[in-house]
């Protein structure tokens, strides 16, 4: 641990702080957790205020750096006097250059970082009581590694998802919700926030593009952005981009898809999907949360959902074949629901996946029945049955042995508990529970039994059976 006894630490060194024997164990640091002061003489602010990121960016991109100067207006939003705060750091130390922290109500800092990211934590000397407010301020640097990674680039395309330090949700009864990493899914967790994003670059081809999450506004040769309401901010980069737009709902939110040139007839078909899924999701479950929405062909694998954006492996395009029948229609309606199930309503990825995986597969089954009833068929077989899914839907990201197993139960299992509610209670009372859950937890991070008691009030229907027959931990 490094720690400055100033209540503004600048330390102009070439890397993160010097690991301690104990920060190089797996289990991420437990004080978070712990660090603060209950007392029955603070009650939580009438009204939630969110955290402010302002983040000036500057991307060399020849060089494949990205230097940036973080400010964070973190809000006591709880009725707890907080002495710590953590903010965890989702980028290697390998990669990171952190050259400066500052923070109001200073005392000491310290990190625990290693190829996984890591945590700084922030020891205040004066408490930040309910409805005090805390200033940070970072300025680091990022070697953006030639690799097909979330953080990476390749010779067409460079991506920024997770490029920068956060301060996690806190919660009562749990604290500070910070996980370890995980091979299976995701593990991180965001608190809704603004962000306030400009993006300068340097040595940039001529034709680039950037693909983010809200509509950008160009002036002092940079790119400007505001998202409001999002769990985070990300983006990507190429001059080989080609971009096409198509405005959806009643809202005519603008849907932007970007590709490589050979995809164009593989792009066309996912930006008609994306626009389609949106406007049934918005009849669903309620409207949709952005200004936009921007569809990303992308280097590395699979997919990955964020507020406003979404990325899907290029494989997926490639292997488009003019039919809904296939990964690319599949996967651009699930990630499309993820702005409600992820984005607007959020959740612990690491030990609650479902609420946002299930929700996400199940509206799958859902853009089918609508879109291509004919399909729905080929959709059970190919993404459900064939794979005959076992295994607990609660299931955390860290106790199942690989991706496959995870899945299964995860992903297909969770579908297969919705459709079981659905059929108990009927299409309509099924409907407005998805409205009012969205409702009741847009901007909030929900939890498992949020979901089931809200559950059993939208529907007035007991449904332990089915609960008891998918869940382990279900009382």
């Amino acid at each position: 641990m490094l720690a400055c006894g100033l209540a503004a630490c600048s330390l102009p060194y070439t890397g993160p702080p010097p690991l301690t024997p104990e920060a190089t164990s797996a289990t991420l640091p437990v004080s978070t957790a712990a660090a603060l002061t209950p007392t029955p003489a603070y009650t939580a602010p009438d009204t939630f205020t969110p955290s402010q990121y302002r983040l000036v960016a500057t991307l060399d991109f020849a060089a494949h750096y990205l230097a940036v100067s973080q400010y964070i207006t973190y809000t006591n939003n709880s009725a707890h006097a907080l002495e710590l705060i953590p903010i965890v750091v989702p980028i290697s130390d390998e990669l990171l250059t952190l050259t400066s922290l500052r923070y109001d109500r200073g005392l000491e800092w310290g990190s625990h970082m290693d190829a996984s990211g890591g945590l700084i934590e922030l020891f205040l000397a004066r408490p930040l009581l309910p409805g005090d407010e805390l200033q940070v301020e970072l300025e680091f640097a990022i070697a953006i590694p030639e690799r097909p990674v979330l953080l990476g680039w390749s010779a067409r395309q460079m991506t920024l998802i997770d490029w920068y330090p956060f301060i996690p949700p806190y919660e009562a009864a749990a604290g500070w919700l910070v996980n370890e990493p995980t091979q299976q899914g995701e593990y991180l967790v965001y608190e809704s926030a603004d962000f306030d994003v400009s993006i300068y670059t340097v040595n940039a081809p001529a034709l680039l593009q950037i693909a983010a999450p809200a509509p950008a506004e160009q002036r002092d040769r940079a790119y400007h952005y505001q998202l409001h309401g999002a769990r985070r901010f990300v983006w990507a980069a190429s001059g080989h981009y080609q971009a096409e737009t198509q405005l959806a709902g009643e809202q005519r939110i603008p849907v932007t898809i970007y590709y490589f040139e050979e995809e164009r007839a593989a792009a066309q078909a996912a930006l008609r999907t994306a626009v389609a899924s949106l406007e049934l999701y918005e009849n669903l479950f309620g409207p949709y949360p952005y200004e936009s929405l921007a569809i990303v062909e992308c280097i590395f694998p699979d997919g990955m959902e964020s507020d406003g954006i979404f990325f899907l492996d290029m494989g997926y395009f490639r292997r488009y074949d003019g039919t809904p029948r296939n990964l690319l229609t599949m996967l651009t309606a699930h990630e499309v629901a993820h702005s409600w199930w992820f984005g607007a309503v959020g959740n612990d990825a690491g030990q609650e996946p479902w609420l946002d995986e299930a929700m996400a597969t199940y509206a799958e089954l859902l853009y089918y029945e609508q879109a291509h009833p004919f399909d729905l068929d080929w959709w059970r077989e190919f993404r459900i049955e064939q794979w005959q899914p076992d295994g607990t839907v609660d299931s955390t990201a860290y106790e199942l042995p690989n991706f496959r197993p995870y899945v299964n139960a995860v992903y297909l299992r969770g579908a297969q508990f919705l459709h079981a509610v659905r059929q108990q209670v009927g299409d309509q009372a099924f409907y407005t529970f998805l409205k009012d859950y969205y409702a009741a937890y847009d901007q909030q991070v929900a939890h498992t039994a949020d979901f089931f008691a809200l559950l059993q009030l939208s529907t007035g229907q007991d449904l332990s059976e089915i609960i008891a027959e998918y869940f382990a931990d279900f009382e």
